[in-house]
């Protein structure tokens, strides 16, 4: 008995160590500053959300994982190809952090940081969707979340698409452009 002691307090050790805990601390203070209870991971919530995330990573896609059958009671998934570069959405997303998490918006100059802003912006595009709000602050008690962050450049971004059109940009500052996929399951 006391070995399977052990080795569960082991195990819940590695698995709390395996759990993204800036993302988790991310959610519960965007939930903080709405009212809401803070979020306890479910390691079934964050398998159905990790397994939907490594799909939508590897085919470059936003699909939901059906959810009839799991743990899960609803389920919001992102992807991101850069920060906010126009004006107004840098000037939106800057308010949005500090507003939310208190935190002042610098320009990143390292990998780590582009994810961490990178998982902001998650939180922040499903503020953007009043579908995707409600559930980011529903009355639930479990969450279980994936971020998958890759292919991070630093690069002059000469073009963007914007509503479907290109536009052409000239003198720009060094920038960050990556994939990152972010899925969010919650009971």
């Amino acid at each position: 008995m006391k070995n399977l002691i052990i080795i569960l307090i082991t195990f819940l050790g590695f698995t709390a160590q395996a759990q993204d805990t800036e993302m988790l601390c991310f959610i519960n203070q965007y939930r903080a500053a709405h009212g809401k209870n803070p979020l306890v991971i479910s390691d079934k919530l964050t398998v159905i959300a990790t397994t939907c995330n490594e799909n939508n990573s590897a085919n470059d896609t936003l699909i939901h994982t059906k959810l009839g059958k799991t743990e899960s009671t609803g389920e919001i998934c992102t992807m991101s190809k850069s920060l906010p570069f126009t004006r107004d959405s840098k000037e939106a997303f800057v308010k949005f952090i500090k507003v939310n998490f208190n935190l002042v918006y610098a320009e990143p100059r390292t990998n780590e940081e582009v994810i961490k802003y990178a998982k902001l912006l998650s939180i922040y595009n499903f503020d953007q969707s009043p579908a995707h709000k409600k559930l980011l602050l529903s009355n639930v008690t479990n969450v279980g979340f994936n971020v998958i962050c890759k292919n991070i450049v630093k690069g002059k971004a000469a073009t963007k698409i914007i509503g479907g059109k290109t536009y052409t940009f000239k003198n720009l500052t060094e920038s960050y452009k990556f994939d990152c996929f972010v899925t969010i399951d919650f009971n």
